[in-house]
């Protein structure tokens, strides 16, 4: 055990046990034989912490810390005592001048100085159990009276000290609820471990959770089994959760939930419950996280992040987000299949023509007449071109013989002019040449032809008119013989096409052209979503801009991408749109301040802190106002971020019991789980 020596004008210096007592002695009197005259010399504690003799404290008649609180401490119940002395008479303002002269070496100490204000309060605490003064207005009377009872000089008002105590109950009300919600939510936390310790042997605990949790979905349409195992996992445990604290679950809440554990986002409260005041609350109080320290200021922007991510993993990060690159992939899948079905015509009618039906020939009078009739019908005869007139005339003729080798001929010459005047922007030349192009193909044959010969070429005949109908059914395929533009094609005949169109275009891709155009898609949702933005870092998700752009109302419906992605695509990108609906709603009936200054809370505290009333006191900010900042935000934090508390429907949280919060009333405000 360490030896302690009392050296004058030093203190205690503690010695090593080892130390001999004649030892001690003469390590004291070298230190004393030292020249300390110079203002450069070091002090005699100095010099015994420099010769390693353990530790030294300079002298403080008042001693450490603990010490300073509990004399400041005294001081302040010996002051009331002298202020009701002074009230009756008994003590008079010189003598209370004295003391206080006596005390300024004391109070220049913060550890005194807080022991002051516990000393003061200390005679409130036995109000708490009085009718009447746990609330607001009890409180600033009690405050108000020991205020009254502080002792005065001639430079203090009676007055002021009155007023003065009067706010500081109020606010120590505030304080001291806080601490009863701490009390009760530890009553709370105690209940709820003795709960937990009976459910262990409760074996089945997990299988009533995922009951629960599989009736409550299922009213949503939503099974249970169909949802990945660790999103189930984490719904089942989330319930469970609940179930502990009420059996009555919000089905909202829980599906609310499900997007969040699909996308990965951190769920909140507010979000969960879609309550107007509770988007209020936690609101304003993330604005005064921001302002601070609270864990609740970058949960908005993260999930923000995740839900852009999500989109990244489901495919857009492999986009090359250009609208030309998109059309390209695509008109090059449908090229190459609308080039093997006319390849398909071209050899059935090469198979005819070799079974000898080369020199079939069409009816070339009904032909003539099937196209003059038509365009006569539609108005579209004076819109023919000139050089499609005259071969016409020439067929009816018999000066160009219509046989199947001029039919092909002829088809390939009204493709190329259609194509010009769909370029020149001449719809009505375009409507005269088809005219002409369907009269072929209905066209009879005439003459002796063999069945052999006839079933090859109604075979050809069959394969072009179905290509003709596909063609009309994905424009996809007709724009390309009319020579669309890449940079056309991805938003007209992709995004903006109808439900059987986009059909028909995916069917006519290869694998690697539909995983291509599902990246595209995506990439498409985000671009849309973010403004044009593709950069995570600075990008923000518009839940609005999302509903326009794929949704039950949006370009791309649900029914469209059911054709290209798979059940849990679709849930994903439906959950990342939901969630972003939770994270910007603001119902009305919400009353959120979108600027960043303070909310009710805030504004409160904030006035709090700058109060006049609460800096005249002694560290009033710190010991005060700060402290019920930041115990208010820390709880409404942890509040924001109970799941399991979120789920419940209109459950109630035990009161604090009546004889802390009246305590409280001494120290404090009206406890945060309250106003919660």
């Amino acid at each position: 055990m360490p030896k302690i020596r009392t050296i004058e004008n030093v203190g205690e210096v503690e010695f090593p046990d080892s130390m001999s007592d004649q030892e001690i002695d003469f390590a004291i009197l070298r230190n004393q034989a030292a020249d300390v005259q110079s203002m450069q010399q070091p002090t005699m504690a100095q010099s015994l912490k420099q010769s390693g003799y353990g530790n030294v404290s300079e002298f403080d008649p008042y001693g450490g810390t603990f010490n300073k609180f509990a004399l400041g401490v005294g001081k302040g119940l010996v002051d009331t005592g002298r202020g009701i002395g002074q009230r009756l008479g008994i003590v008079s303002e010189s003598d209370i001048a004295k003391a206080r002269e006596l005390d300024k070496p004391l109070m220049k100490s913060t550890a005194a100085q807080a022991g002051n204000i516990a000393g003061s309060i200390l005679p409130a605490i036995p109000t708490a159990f009085i009718p009447g003064s746990q609330g607001y207005a009890g409180s600033t009377l009690v405050g108000g009276v020991l205020g009254a009872l502080q002792p005065t000089t001639e430079d203090d008002s009676i007055v002021a000290n009155t007023i003065l105590g009067g706010a500081g109950g109020a606010v120590g009300k505030g304080i001291g609820d806080v601490i009863g919600a701490g009390i009760s939510k530890g009553y709370t936390g105690a209940k709820t471990i003795a709960e937990r310790l009976k459910n262990v042997s409760q074996k089945g605990q997990v299988p009533l959770a995922q009951k629960k949790a599989q009736a409550v979905l299922q009213t949503s349409g939503i099974n249970l089994a169909d949802l990945s195992e660790s999103v189930r996992n984490s719904i089942v445990k989330d319930t469970q959760d609940a179930l502990k604290i009420n059996p009555k679950l919000s089905k909202d809440a829980l599906n609310r939930l499900l997007d969040y554990r699909n996308t990965g986002a951190t769920p909140r409260k507010a979000q969960l419950t879609l309550d107007p005041s509770d988007i209020t609350r936690q609101t304003n109080v993330e604005k005064l996280a921001v302002n601070s320290a609270g864990n609740l200021k970058n949960v908005a922007n993260e999930n923000n992040s995740v839900l852009l991510k999500n989109l990244d993993d489901l495919g857009a990060a492999q986009s090359s987000g250009e609208l030309f690159t998109s059309g390209s992939n695509v008109l090059d899948s449908a090229s190459n299949f609308l080039q093997g079905r006319k390849e398909a015509v071209t050899n059935l009618y090469d198979v005819a023509k070799g079974l000898g039906g080369r020199d079939v020939m069409y009816d070339n009078l009904a032909f003539t007449n099937q196209v003059g009739k038509n365009l006569d019908a539609q108005l579209k005869n004076a819109f023919l071109p000139g050089e499609i007139k005259t071969i016409v005339n020439d067929i009816a003729e018999g000066k160009i013989p219509l046989n199947i080798q001029v039919a092909e001929q002829l088809k390939t010459i009204l493709s190329s002019a259609s194509r010009a005047a769909k370029q020149s922007g001449n719809g009505n030349a375009v409507s005269a040449l088809k005219i002409v192009r369907d009269a072929i193909e209905e066209t009879p044959l005439v003459g002796d032809v063999g069945n052999d010969v006839l079933g090859a070429f109604n075979a050809a005949r069959k394969e072009a008119f179905n290509l003709k109908k596909l063609q009309e059914n994905a424009p996809i395929l007709k724009a390309i013989d009319d020579g669309v533009e890449p940079d056309k094609i991805f938003e007209k005949y992709i995004i903006r096409s109808n439900l059987d169109e986009f059909k028909n275009t995916i069917d006519v891709l290869d694998e690697t052209a539909k995983q291509q155009l599902k990246n595209d898609m995506l990439s498409y949702i985000k671009f849309k979503s973010t403004a044009g933005n593709l950069d995570n870092t600075t990008a923000k998700i518009s839940s609005s801009a999302m509903d326009k752009v794929f949704g039950k109302n949006g370009l791309i419906t649900n029914k469209k991408l059911e054709l290209l992605f798979n059940k849990d695509e679709i849930a994903k990108l439906n959950a990342i749109k939901n969630v972003i609906k939770y994270e910007t709603t603001q119902p009305v009936g919400s009353a959120v301040n979108n600027s960043n200054t303070a909310s009710s809370v805030y504004s409160a505290l904030e006035r709090i802190g700058s109060s006049k009333v609460v800096n005249a006191i002694p560290f009033g900010k710190p010991m005060l106002a700060d402290p019920l900042t930041g115990i208010t935000t820390d709880a409404a934090v942890r509040n924001s971020l109970n799941v399991p508390r979120s789920l419940l429907d209109n459950t109630k949280i035990p009161a604090t019991p009546s004889r802390f919060r009246g305590l409280g009333g001494r120290l404090g405000a009206e406890s945060f789980q309250k106003r919660q």
